[in-house]
């Protein structure tokens, strides 16, 4: 994960995150509408960095060769 994302998430990604979620506590839902959108871009850039199959033409190529061995 690129340094500059740290500050968002320290520690490894878990299942949930994978999926594309985030928990956050009950606490800042006050403050949700405001981090909503700088959470969101970081958390696509976290899931783009830790791919299996990056979104590149060997990501592709992988995910290809994957399916096919299914």
């Amino acid at each position: 994960v690129p340094e500059h994302l740290f500050r968002i998430k320290k520690e490894n990604i878990g299942l949930i995150e994978i999926m594309g979620r985030a928990i956050l506590p009950g606490r800042l839902a006050a403050e949700l509408p405001e981090v909503r959108p700088v959470c969101g871009a970081a958390y696509y850039e976290i899931l783009q960095a830790t791919g299996v199959f990056k979104d590149d033409e060997c990501g592709h190529a992988g995910w290809n060769a994957f399916i096919a061995a299914l």
